[in-house]
């Protein structure tokens, strides 16, 4: 009798070991959601962008801080719009729960080479910066999880990605510890491709610039003995294409490459210049009016202005 009490006893001892090495290992996992509820507020001068997210952590051994445990790589602003802490009991697996809806302001490098067709692939990092990486096992709640905004003014997303990987610093930051290349943080990594109906944009950013070509073509119909207006006219769609070319470099960042916007401008001022010569010389050389020359230069250039216009959209 006494040796199998003392037999029961080992059983005991040895479940209780196991509970322990199981509780121990859960208590070592992380539970991480998301959902994305807005994204936007692309800012091309700024070189950043906005999203505003729920985020919750599940957790077994103690609470999660998300305020003091959450970097995001590249972020210049991150506000806490509300944070909730929560016990769950009744036999639950997780024993926490931290929620927190955050606004950030992430950094991003914009290439607007070919706006306003540009499409980007966007990435947003929310650190786990309580533990270094391999600490704790994170996995992701798929189950309750989103990260498709219901809206995005002006874009749409073309793919989106959500997954855990690791984060590494080139810099220990003085843990003496720990060497430059070990120093590493799990972290949620979301991407999108983003590209938007762009066709309604680039007419409204640049039917000025083509209403321009059309005034300083018309010009051409002109009498030679109307010399002035001419001018006047040519030097008017001048200036036009000078004033559209300053609007739509106040949306766009200063580059050292040109841009589809500068193509633009720059071929339109230099069919514009081609007028002003070709009228000056009309003065010059004392040439008749002749509405058959007209109408064929007219004709000739603005189908040659389509076709390189053209070209130029098609090739940024």
């Amino acid at each position: 009798m006494r040796s199998f009490i003392l037999f029961l006893m080992m059983l005991f001892n040895v479940a209780r070991s196991i509970g322990a090495t199981e509780n121990e290992n859960f208590g070592d996992t992380l539970l991480v959601g998301v959902y994305i509820d807005d994204l936007g507020k692309i800012d091309y001068i700024n070189s950043s962008y906005e999203v505003v997210y729920y985020l919750w952590v599940q957790s077994r051994n103690q609470p999660y801080l998300l305020d003091e445990n959450i970097d995001i790589p590249g972020g210049i602003e991150m506000e806490f719009l509300y944070q909730d802490i929560d016990s769950i009991f009744d036999g639950y697996a997780w024993k926490y729960k931290t929620e927190a809806k955050i606004r950030s302001q992430v950094l991003h490098a914009f290439n607007v080479t070919s706006y306003p067709f540009d499409e980007h692939d966007i990435k947003l990092d929310l650190e786990l910066t309580y533990h270094f990486s391999g600490d704790k096992v994170i996995l992701i709640d798929w189950e309750n999880s989103s990260i498709q905004p219901d809206f995005i003014q002006g874009w749409k997303i073309v793919s989106d990605s959500l997954l855990v990987n690791v984060h590494y610093w080139q810099s220990n930051y003085g843990d003496l510890r720990r060497k430059s290349a070990d120093l590493g943080y799990d972290n949620i990594e979301i991407k999108y491709k983003l590209k938007r109906d762009s066709w309604q944009l680039f007419f409204k950013f640049f039917i000025v610039l083509f209403l321009s070509f059309f005034l300083a073509t018309i010009s051409l119909f002109l009498p030679n003995q109307k010399s002035e207006e001419k001018i006047s006219l040519i030097v008017g769609a001048l200036f036009t294409v000078v004033g559209n070319k300053y609007i739509t470099d106040s949306y766009l960042p200063i580059q050292d490459s040109l841009n589809l916007s500068d193509i633009l401008h720059f071929v339109t001022i230099g069919f514009i210049t081609f007028y002003a010569a070709f009228a000056i010389a009309e003065q010059r050389l004392k040439k008749n009016d002749s509405i058959k020359a007209d109408w064929g230069i007219s004709i000739l250039s603005t189908l040659f202005y389509i076709c390189l216009v053209s070209l130029l959209v098609s090739y940024y």
